[in-house]
């Protein structure tokens, strides 16, 4: 009897609990997951097409670029930017000091893309930039909604 009083007793206090661990899990998920917070920005005409003037040869066409406040950077975008060098459409994303022509500067190349068809450098500080560079999902979700 007195078991069985315990394991009563047990299973009360420890179901609260369980019930809380369930729903924290959660909450670590959605506190990782950026793209649901992440806020879209309008990137300005003029802007794309600074980014697009650092072309390495030919002549790139901006056709539509869409932003998010880089979340591991201070004072810095992350720009994805679909754009068209003559031969079709492609996006590429950079990391930007602002989403205006004002503000843009400095710029850096983040994926392999930006790399290959801009003259932007591609690190910071000695680090190489690339497409796990925090907010660059979100800034191609961005650009597609």
């Amino acid at each position: 009897m007195k078991r069985k009083a315990i394991a009563i007793i047990t299973v009360l206090l420890l179901a609260p609990l369980s019930a809380c661990g369930g729903s924290a899990g959660t909450d670590a998920e959605s506190a990782t997951s950026s793209s649901a917070t992440a806020k879209c920005l309008d990137v300005d005409a003029d802007a794309q097409k600074t980014i697009t003037d650092g072309a390495k040869s030919g002549t790139l066409t901006p056709v539509a670029a869409k932003a998010v406040k880089a979340p591991s950077r201070s004072n810095a975008y992350i720009v994805a930017m679909k754009f068209n060098d003559g031969n079709g459409e492609m996006t590429g994303v950079w990391m930007t000091s602002g989403v205006t022509a004002a503000d843009i500067s400095p710029l850096m190349s983040v994926d392999g893309y930006a790399h290959q068809f801009t003259n932007w450098p591609n690190t910071i500080n000695g680090e190489t930039l690339s497409v796990s560079e925090p907010g660059v999902n979100d800034a191609k979700d961005c650009l597609t909604d």
